[in-house]
């Protein structure tokens, strides 16, 4: 019997679960194939049968130009669909792939990824978005929580920027969010005079004093 002979629904779940470049042959030489790819539903389903990712997560396109988006997004250019997925707030599906990338376990031997999350963090503080600084920090609190009695500098290490650049911009709520992993004795002399002579120049008391609640002497 051949793929156009099959049931509607055992033609449908044999594309749903094959490779998509199968599918995208199947899709062009079978009449029956053919109109199921022109279907979203399918698309919609064969988002979440791959990548458990709704493709609602995107706001232009037709569904199968979206699910060709997620493709690339997952395969070539994560860093950046972590960034997106943070700055739309979708929290639940960010925690999901940052923990399936095995992003939490720290510490991971991937350089690129430590910087990645702290990056993530820095990005969320500077433009003073306390919701994705307090969504990250919900992922990752309770890994920084474990490690802040074990590894203290490489929890440091990871908020430190976000910090500062939150006390720059006297973002007071973030500040209060990130002081608890902040410890100024694990800076060199060189690195806070830099940081506390931007700070004075802004003659700003108010952010003056948020470094000096943190614990920063000047």
């Amino acid at each position: 019997m051949s793929f156009d002979q099959l049931p509607y629904e055992i033609q449908f779940q044999y594309l749903l679960e094959a490779p998509v470049r199968a599918v995208l042959n199947y899709c062009e030489t079978s009449t029956a194939a053919n109109l199921i790819c022109q279907t979203d539903q399918f698309w919609n389903a064969k988002a979440l049968q791959d990548y458990g990712i709704p493709l609602s997560v995107f706001s232009e396109g037709t569904p199968k130009e979206r699910y060709a988006m997620l493709v690339y997004q997952m395969d070539n250019n994560i860093g950046q669909f972590l960034f997106d997925l943070m700055h739309d707030g979708h929290f639940d599906i960010l925690a999901r792939l940052i923990s399936e990338m095995g992003l939490l376990a720290i510490p991971r031997g991937h350089r690129a990824f430590d910087v990645l999350i702290a990056e993530l963090l820095d990005e969320a503080a500077d433009t003073g978005r306390y919701d994705l600084v307090k969504g990250l920090m919900d992922i990752y609190a309770p890994v920084f929580n474990t490690y802040l009695r074990t590894k203290p500098q490489l929890i440091y290490d990871f908020v430190r920027t976000a910090f500062f650049d939150a006390v720059l911009a006297g973002y007071t709520t973030i500040v209060d969010l990130l002081k608890p992993y902040y410890d100024p004795s694990r800076d060199t002399s060189d690195v806070l005079d830099s940081w506390i002579g931007k700070w004075q120049q802004q003659n700003n008391p108010v952010k003056l004093q948020l470094l000096f609640d943190a614990g920063v002497r000047f």
